[in-house]
């Protein structure tokens, strides 16, 4: 190599991490023209394989004449020890790779992360399997790609391309249960066993296999079709789910979730599921409604073209766009997978179609779909669209559009691989069955008269099918006449405008009957008739229409599906359309395939104005398309081959020479070499495509505005066949042409038959079809399983190199710009704590572009050279430099060009000024909003419940980036804080006690799950000094257990009379004894900038009443301490005077007792300030309320909920309006640094949320909210809180925002939901009478409240929070329970409620009841059961439990709801027995 600078052959050693870390280990006495970080690639001089590493490290006691390599990388590499080895420096930039291939696993990773992980990873040397570490950031090298070849090792330069994949992602599969999932393919196979004991079966083993543990929720769903022709055939108790569909049919959506984001290692249990549910999918659906008890139409499933895909997909797009909810630690990534038994073709929605399209590309989640079904001959997957006035409009075709943002595959079984190994022929399409209905005479003639007045005139007898087909794959031939090229005379017969002639019974005298009709052959065989000449007719089957109606124009029901064709100079018409007879050649209107048009929309061609032509789906890539942002959002994720184009390997050739022949071979059999006559004729057809293709665009174009907006839009498409100009002596394509050269994909002697199309007459268009338009459609490529996207799927590069045209940027975009000036606005802000500091502009800038990225924008590569006009910015250079007399001094600059959709951002730094241009869409998109009315089924359920969600497209350019920028600048100070719309990510938590007995028993064996006691006073006072101990740690206060003083409340304490202190005593004894060294009060050790004397009121307060005689109460020792804040003895840290003394952990020091003495705590303006910085939590022990085991709901007086479990304030402290009477709110907030060891080397910080209270029986709960954090470095921080937890006798446990999912709440999952638990109070009742006929009428609603709560406790339910709290509102707010285990959560229902929640959970599915008649039983009442997701593995301990200990409780809690073995009876009874006695 060139980069050589040394070549020396030494002898190979190897060596323990143990020993060093570094993977090579040089002596630099050997080497002494080596230095740090310098590339070498290593060898053994009788192998071709170098290996490249990184010197890291120079040892000079290593033994001469030898080098060490780390022994795992020998061992990997099979590098031979103390064999010769050859040792060369290279030249990085001859070893730079174009994309490498990263895994991370169990980490959840930003996409500011991966681009900062990137940025670290440049100029290092990397090879296969090379495990990588940074911030906290793990992660292996899987591939490396460079040059469009697999290597071993290379360098990561700065343009090298980084792929990040992850094989714990959260992963959605949907299995569409249409009515082919009934039937067998051509193979024998049963559709659904070919996709649950095939594809599913493949894909779980490829995941233990390459070691994947996704979070998986799997959901079987279908559509079911109604014969009805009026809504009021429905009862009017199932009428909200059922739909009208744009033919006039009803029908219902159904949706069977079987698992729900488990993460398991062995699937087979969930295959045998799959098994059960689909025997009695069918006929559940189909006869769902049957125990109504009215009349219901007869039911039948869809087809998979008719389904409901759109909307399954969008569904999980309403999961996959919270993302920043309930954030995962250990998952990144999101991918939607539909498993279809259809070959991939949908009817459906336009406006729903681009809503879907938009979501998909802007969340960046994956879409693959997973076609059962044979491979057609045309594009797939293919969206056919709805056309709602088909009858009305002229209808030019089939309206059909290419979806490029779903990742399509098709899976071949084991039959089919067998049969192709073995069989002569393999069908590619199913053959429909032959019906043997055959009308009547009378009514033949009825339908002939019919079909002879539609629009397209007597469909199919107007075209001789064979004849044309004969035609159009003939070989062509060199003595064809080409003054008559391009017409086809199928029939020379005219059939009459009157019926007087008897009507045709076959299909030759309808032939005979019917008019001629003019056709074009193909492109191909006019290229090989023309020799060198051009055609001058265009392919009939793209053509368009021309007409004379009004405006001139041929109106089309296919809005936003239009392609536009490019008129042709005239010079080229003269040429090309003259005719000898001088009249007028009828243009040929627009067909799919083969399908004719009625003679009624034959037009002349004259006076034409430019329309769009629809897509063609057996012909894609005669169309071509403007590039735009959608397009290349993911390319980067593919590698590229020489000529730049993006190489897709699970694309290859099936067929050779025998499929020519008619026979067929297997996928991978080897390729035969076609023969000459056959090579030469697919060359000419491809050649005169890519000649076609690369013609010039005329100078009018400018004039003719092609929108860049959106593929969909009406005036971005163009036809390669028709529009453009080209000419034999020039083409402009040839300087942009590529080939695909990865021909182990698409086979060695083939490569020139299947070549890669690239882009058009410039590098602005692409083809329709394929996931990046650089793939040419060809009958002979077969598509396989992307396996890797479905087991490793990728994250959306952070990098793009789409950038529009500087006329659009410039005409189609609004432009505003705003500058931020970091240094001046931090001057005035106070940033509380010493280890926080305002940022630079230099900082504060690289946030603004992290933030960029985390919210999906996208770095565009290349584009940060241009300005908006397309000249040189001056602002992207290096230095930016005044001129004049005098010469100013330079300015460096940095500018980042970023998009997402159709908005633009750039970011740029000159100085200490930073300057944001944004860049939106003139016209943005209207705001869609589809509500999907629908059923579905949970795992635990036992019918489908009725529900309904929400269908949005977000608009990305509303989004407050000026408040988000500001924010940033100020670290959130002053006046910008944290605010929903800014989709700041959160995790939520809850601490409880983690030693619970009963837990213990049942997951040991215990039958029963009834056993939970309520806690004692002395286990409360455990509780709460764990707690203690836990807000030391969120407050970052480090002290040693030695130096913390403990006693018990019973233990030791001295009669009345031998107390030294009382609450007479002189407030300085009582100073005095709380600094004494050995007695007094365990004192916080002097940091943070804490003064010394510094302590927690808590532990103060037990202290007061262990010392102080007179003091029996918590209230008592409060005002003694208030007493000593008032004479100034004691005061708050925040350094306010008028701050009251209060219960909890909230931090107090004692003044100096002299003059002379400085102790001075942190200065804050006011309490606000300080809370901002600090966790202080109001404490409640329970210590004044008496326990009894008394039952509530049946004592003569109910107990008041105002006052029960309020925190003790003390008897001074009671006005709302002091200082802190914040804290009779729910939540406080403070700031939190999330990077308090600086692993990331910024400023990392966050909001914490959290509970202004803690009571021992209830959890105390915890929000982290951030924007700026290290995905691993929170997960980390996050997770030392829970083993701190554990320290104290807590566990500290994740748990969902929102855990019931319930359908009026915003935003909410759509395929989650509660399961509903009945509690049987009939058998309560005696003789029909209420069960409470004793009391008033008026308490009846609050008793059974207090009943359900009593079951909920002897289950070990903690009400989630003492003051009621609902998250819906404060009408109907209902208390939220979660189970001592962290595993499950309860909601007590009552009738008043139903109305917010899904009728049909209330009915019995054995009782056959409608909803209406459970909505209207008063007495229906239960509970709402909810699991908790997101206690995943990593968070279960014994005290836990695991699932089969949640199912377990909820099993036995059924049967205590039912009255199994009268347990429910006895409960009650019990309860009468205890007030009975207490009475008596």
């Amino acid at each position: 190599m060139n980069s050589i600078r040394n070549m020396k052959t030494t002898k190979l050693i190897v060596h323990q991490k143990g020993f060093s870390d570094a993977e090579l280990l040089l002596n630099p006495k050997d080497f002494s023209d080596i230095q740090l970080g310098d590339v070498v690639e290593i060898w053994h001089p009788d192998e071709e394989y170098r290996l490249l590493l990184q010197v890291s490290e120079l040892k000079e006691d290593l033994n001469k004449d030898n080098i060490s390599v780390e022994s795992g990388i020998a061992q990997t590499f099979q590098l031979k020890v103390y064999q010769p080895i050859c040792l060369n420096v290279v030249n990085p930039k001859d070893v730079t790779l174009d994309l490498v291939e990263l895994i991370i696993k169990d980490q959840y990773l930003g996409r500011s992360d991966m681009w900062r992980f990137k940025t670290f990873l440049e100029g290092k040397a990397v090879y296969l399997t090379k495990k990588l570490e940074h911030t906290n950031i793990r992660a292996t090298v899987n591939e490396l790609w460079t040059k469009g070849e697999k290597v071993s090792c290379g360098v990561i330069s700065k343009d090298t391309r980084a792929v990040f994949r992850s094989p714990t992602a959260v992963m959605n599969i949907f299995i569409q249960m249409s009515s082919e999932m009934w039937e067998f393919d051509s193979f024998g196979d049963l559709y659904f066993e070919k996709a649950i004991c095939g594809f599913l079966a493949d894909l779980f083993a490829k995941w233990k296999e390459q070691n994947c543990c996704h979070d998986v929720t799997i959901v079987m769903f279908s559509r079911t079709y109604y014969e009805a022709k009026s809504i009021d055939e429905f009862p009017a108790s199932i009428r909200e789910c059922i739909q009208k569909d744009y033919k006039g049919r009803f029908y219902e959506d159904f949706y069977r979730i079987v698992v729900q984001n488990e993460r398991y290692e062995d699937w087979q249990s969930t295959m045998i599921a799959l098994k059960k549910l689909f025997i009695k999918y069918e006929n559940r659906v189909l006869h769902f409604h049957d125990g109504c008890g009215e009349r219901i139409p007869p039911a039948y499933n869809s087809m998979a073209a008719q389904g409901n895909f759109l909307e399954t997909m969008n569904m999980s797009l309403n999961v996959f766009e919270k993302y920043y909810l309930d954030r995962n630690f250990d998952r990144t990534g999101k991918v939607a997978i539909v498993i279809t038994p259809g070959a991939g073709v949908f009817e459906v929605d336009r406006e729903l179609t681009t809503l879907t399209k938009q979501r998909t590309i802007d969340s960046g989640a994956g879409a693959d779909l997973v076609c059962m079904g044979e491979q057609p001959l045309h594009a797939v997957p293919l969206f056919k669209f709805h056309s709602r006035n088909a009858v009305t409009s002229l209808d030019v075709g089939d309206d059909y559009n290419i979806p490029h943002w779903i990742n399509h595959s098709f899976y071949t079984s084991k039959s089919q691989v067998k049969t192709s190994l073995t069989s002569t022929f393999v069908p590619r399409i199913k053959v429909a069955s032959r019906r043997g209905y055959r009308p009547a005479a009378d009514q033949r003639e009825c339908i002939m008269k019919n079909e002879y007045h539609r629009a397209d005139n007597g469909f199919p007898f107007s075209i001789d099918y064979d004849d044309y087909d004969a035609h159009v794959f003939k070989l062509p031939s060199s003595r064809t006449n080409v003054k008559k090229r391009g017409q086809v005379r199928l029939s020379t017969s005219v059939v009459t405008k009157q019926f007087g002639h008897p009507l045709p019974q076959t299909l030759a005298e309808a032939r005979q009957l019917h008019q001629p009709r003019k056709r074009n052959l193909s492109d191909e065989c006019i290229g090989s008739l023309m020799g060198s000449k051009e055609s001058s007719k265009t392919s009939s089957a793209i053509s368009i229409p021309m007409s004379r109606v009004k405006s001139d124009e041929l109106m089309s029901n296919s809005v936003g599906a239009d392609y536009k064709i490019i008129e042709e100079k005239s010079t080229l018409s003269k040429s090309t359309e003259s005719s000898d007879s001088g009249e007028d050649i009828p243009q040929e209107p627009f067909r799919v395939g083969s399908a004719p048009l009625g003679q009624n929309m034959r037009f002349t061609g004259k006076a034409v104005k430019q329309n769009r032509a629809l897509i063609n789906p057996f012909a894609p890539t005669r169309m071509r398309v403007r590039k735009t942002f959608n397009r290349r959002r993911w390319v980067h994720a593919f590698p590229v081959d020489t000529a730049g184009t993006a190489m897709q390997p699970r694309f290859h050739q099936t067929y050779t020479k025998s499929l020519l022949d008619g026979e067929s071979i297997h996928p991978q059999a080897p390729l035969a070499d076609p023969s000459t006559g056959e090579v030469e004729a697919a060359n000419i057809a491809v050649q005169l495509r890519k000649k076609k293709s690369s013609l010039k665009r005329d100078a009018d174009l400018e004039t003719k505005s092609l929108s860049s907006e959106s593929e969909d839009d009406p005036q971005q498409h163009i036809s390669t066949t028709t529009g453009l100009r080209y000419s034999d002596s020039q083409s402009s394509f040839n300087s942009h042409s590529t080939a695909l050269t990865n021909r182990e994909a698409i086979g060695p002697s083939h490569s020139n038959i299947t070549s890669s199309v690239s882009q058009a007459s410039d590098a602005s268009y692409s083809l329709l079809w394929g996931v990046t338009g650089e793939q040419e459609l060809c009958p002979i490529i077969a598509i396989d399983v992307d396996w890797k996207s479905m087991s490793l799927p990728a994250i959306l590069p952070t990098t793009t190199d789409y950038f529009p045209e500087n006329r659009n940027l410039m005409n189609d975009y609004v432009v505003a710009d705003y500058q931020l000036l970091p240094d001046d606005v931090n001057m005035d802000l106070s940033f509380g704590q010493a280890s926080r500091k305002p940022m630079k502009a230099q900082e504060v800038f690289n946030e603004l572009f992290y933030q960029r990225l985390a919210q999906g924008f996208q770095l565009i590569c290349g584009a940060n050279t241009l300005s908006p006009r397309g000249q040189p910015d001056i602002s992207t250079q290096k230095y930016k430099s005044k001129t004049g007399l005098m010469r100013a001094k330079s300015t460096p600059q940095t500018t980042y060009w970023l998009s997402i959709g159709r908005i633009f951002h750039r970011l740029n730094l000159i100085g200490r000024t930073i300057t944001v241009t944004r860049y939106r869409p003139r016209h943005p998109h209207a705001q869609i909003s589809r509500m999907y009315p629908y059923r579905f089924q949970m795992p635990d359920s036992e019918t489908y419940d009725s529900s309904e969600t929400h269908f949005d497209n977000e608009q990305l350019e509303n989004y407050n980036w000026n408040y988000l920028d500001n924010y940033i600048c100020t670290m959130g100070q002053g006046d910008y804080a944290l605010v929903q719309s800014l989709k700041f990510w959160r995790s939520r938590f809850f601490l409880m006690p983690s030693i619970n007995p009963a837990t213990k028993r049942i997951i040991e064996g215990d039958e029963r799950c009834d056993i939970y006691e309520e806690k004692t006073i002395t286990e409360q006072e455990q509780i709460m000094c764990g707690f203690l101990r836990f807000m030391e740690t969120l407050n970052r206060i480090r002290r040693p257990a030695s130096t913390i003083k403990t006693r018990s409340r019973d233990e030791n304490i001295p009669p009345e009379e031998v107390f030294k202190l009382s609450t007479t005593s002189p407030s300085i004894e009582i100073i005095e004894a709380l600094l004494d060294q050995s007695d007094g009060l365990s004192f916080l050790p002097l940091q943070l900038g804490l003064p010394n004397n510094n302590f927690i009121s808590a532990e103060a307060i037990r202290w007061v009443r262990q010392e102080v005689g007179g003091v029996n109460s918590i209230n008592q020792a409060i005002d003694l301490l208030q007493r000593l804040v008032d004479e100034k003895f004691i005061r708050h840290i925040s350094n306010k005077a008028d701050v009251k003394f209060m219960n909890g952990f909230f931090l107090y020091y004692i003044l100096p007792l002299t003059k002379g003495d400085k102790n001075t705590g942190l200065t804050y303006t006011d309490v606000s300030g300080f809370l901002n910085d600090w966790c202080e939590v109001l404490v409640d022990t329970n210590e004044d309320q008496t326990l009894n085991d008394l039952p509530e709901f049946l004592l003569p007086k109910l107990p008041s909920k105002q006052s029960l479990n309020l925190p003790s304030f003390g008897s001074h402290n009671t006005d709302t309006n002091s200082d802190y009477g914040a804290y009779r709110n729910i939540y406080n907030f403070s700031n939190i640094d999330l990077d308090p060891s600086s692993k990331s080397g910024r400023q990392e910080w966050g909001t914490l949320q959290y509970h202004t209270w803690f009571n021992p029986l209830c959890p105390f709960e915890i929000q982290v909210h951030w924007l700026v954090a290290t995905g691993p470095i929170l997960g980390d921080f996050v997770s030392s809180w829970g083993r701190k937890a554990g320290m104290f006798g807590m566990h500290l446990l994740p748990v969902p925002v929102d855990p019931f999912m319930l359908p009026d709440t915003p935003g909410s999952d759509p395929l989650r939901g509660p399961v509903f638990v009945s509690l049987n109070i009939g058998s309560l009742k005696e003789d029909g009478n209420d069960i409470f006929p004793e009391f008033d009428w008026a308490s009846r609603d609050e008793r059974l409240q207090l009943l359900q709560e009593a079951i909920l406790k002897r289950f070990g339910f903690l009400l989630n929070s003492p003051r009621n709290h609902w998250p819906y509102g404060d009408e109907n707010r209902q208390d939220q329970y979660v189970h001592m285990s962290g595993g499950m959560f309860v909601i007590c229902m009552q009738r008043k409620a139903r109305r917010r929640l899904r009728t049909d959970s209330f009915c019995s599915v054995n009782s056959g009841s409608s909803p209406d008649k459970a909505s209207s039983d008063l007495d229906k009442v239960g509970f709402l059961w909810s699991w908790n997701f997101l206690l995943t593995k990593k968070w279960r301990t014994s005290n836990t439990g695991d699932e089969h200990f949640q199912d377990k409780v909820l099993a036995d809690f059924r049967s205590f709801c039912s009255n199994h073995e009268n347990r429910l009876k006895d409960f009650w009874e019990e309860s009468c027995q205890k007030v009975s006695f207490i009475q008596i």
